[in-house]
């Protein structure tokens, strides 16, 4: 999950994952899961939703670049409210580093 990153917010049981990504994901859906009253639900199901609505753009921004559309553009990204940044190509991620927190 290049190219993606989450904001560090406390989501569930009021501390920020210093995991990677899938990590996260995976943690937050198994205490989704068994023990939902320690997350913040609205968060969850706004980032859910995020997540697979961004997905569209980074496949636009994939065919933009293969056709050759995207000259002298160094990077291109979208965060969300739900904590989502999304960035294009995965490579340039180190542009936003100290820009993750969207609030």
């Amino acid at each position: 999950m290049q190219g993606m990153h989450l904001a560090p917010w406390k989501y569930c049981h009021g501390t920020v994952l210093e995991l990677s990504i899938p990590e996260i994901i995976s943690n937050l859906s198994y205490t989704v899961k068994h023990s939902p009253d320690s997350c913040k639900m609205h968060l969850l199901e706004r980032l859910v939703w995020d997540i697979r609505k961004t997905g569209d753009i980074i496949h636009y921004w994939q065919s933009e670049w293969q056709d050759g559309r995207r000259n002298n553009i160094v990077a291109t990204f979208v965060q969300s409210e739900g904590g989502l940044t999304r960035i294009f190509p995965a490579s340039k991620s180190y542009y936003l580093e100290n820009q993750m927190n969207p609030s």
